[in-house]
């Protein structure tokens, strides 16, 4: 029942009861459901058809998406009928998009084959710090030179040969006798006290790189006893910038050696072999002459 009461004005204000304009929202509520619908599918991968759990499949007009579970499987519900563009987001996959058609009160099927990618990510260079950084949230300049991209331009005896000539501001003077180390001179600060060579770190432990005089005329280099073959890359700090990471004995320049590690995977194996012969110009005769 409505009632109607007056205003100041003489004007007529009808107050509805609750129990009607309760019923209208629950008239108005069933109406706007039959309008949606539900999108549901699969997401695996390209190459393998395994499924692929934990991939965002969403909307993004409509700003609404789900993960995929553990089977591939996805179920996005709520969606207003129409045509939308549904994406599919997976680290270590391609980023995928189609069209689906959502009727009202249906569901619309859409898997998603996902082919793998690479990811490219920031190169991380070992510090003094604790764990990895990021080049570019660096302050000083680090100089990483790839012993596998050089071996594959020219062969390399010992770390020295990979020094050598690769960066800029680094000198290496060899040394003037047979098993002699070369003197490793890095451009930047020069010291009065200290005897003016790079602190060598390997794997983030400092190297004991005490000379010791073999002979009136060569030293030794700790750098030597280390295969090529099993270092991977080596990082260089010139200067005053090394000090700030590594200290005051560190303002003649840093030099990381980073050791090669396992990978995951199958094993595999190289393998190589050189045939040669040898043989005298007169073999018969030589034959003769030896029987």
């Amino acid at each position: 029942m409505s009632r109607t009461r007056s205003d100041a004005h003489g004007r007529g204000i009808t107050f509805l009861p609750a129990s009607l304009i309760t019923g209208l929202f629950l008239q108005a509520w069933p109406l706007q459901a039959q309008q949606q619908g539900t999108v549901t599918g699969r997401v695996v991968g390209d190459e393998t058809g395994a499924p692929v759990g934990a991939a965002q499949v969403f909307i993004e007009t409509l700003d609404i998406g789900v993960l995929s579970q553990a089977d591939g499987r996805y179920l996005i519900q709520g969606v207003p009928a129409g045509t939308h563009t549904l994406t599919a987001v997976r680290i270590g996959y391609r980023t995928s998009t189609a069209e689906v058609t959502v009727n009202a009160g249906e569901a619309a099927l859409q898997d998603f084959n996902l082919a793998n990618e690479a990811l490219q990510l920031d190169e991380v260079i070992v510090t003094g710090t604790p764990g990895g950084s990021q080049r570019r949230a660096i302050g000083n300049v680090v100089d990483a030179i790839s012993i596998d991209d050089i071996a594959a331009r020219a062969p390399i005896a010992t770390i020295e040969d990979a020094l050598q000539g690769r960066t800029p501001g680094v000198h290496l003077t060899p040394p003037n006798a047979a098993g002699g180390g070369s003197k490793i001179r890095i451009r930047g600060h020069s010291s009065m006290g200290l005897a003016g060579d790079p602190i060598i770190y390997v794997d983030g432990v400092r190297l004991n790189d005490n000379r010791t005089n073999v002979s009136r005329y060569s030293n030794q280099s700790r750098l030597a006893d280390f295969d090529p073959n099993n270092i991977e890359s080596i990082e260089i700090i010139k200067g005053p910038a090394a000090a700030t990471l590594y200290g005051t004995e560190a303002s003649d320049g840093v030099i990381q050696i980073v050791t090669k590690r396992g990978l995951v995977g199958d094993p595999t194996f190289d393998f190589s072999v050189e045939l040669g012969q040898n043989y005298w110009p007169d073999w018969e005769g030589y034959n003769r002459i030896a029987w």
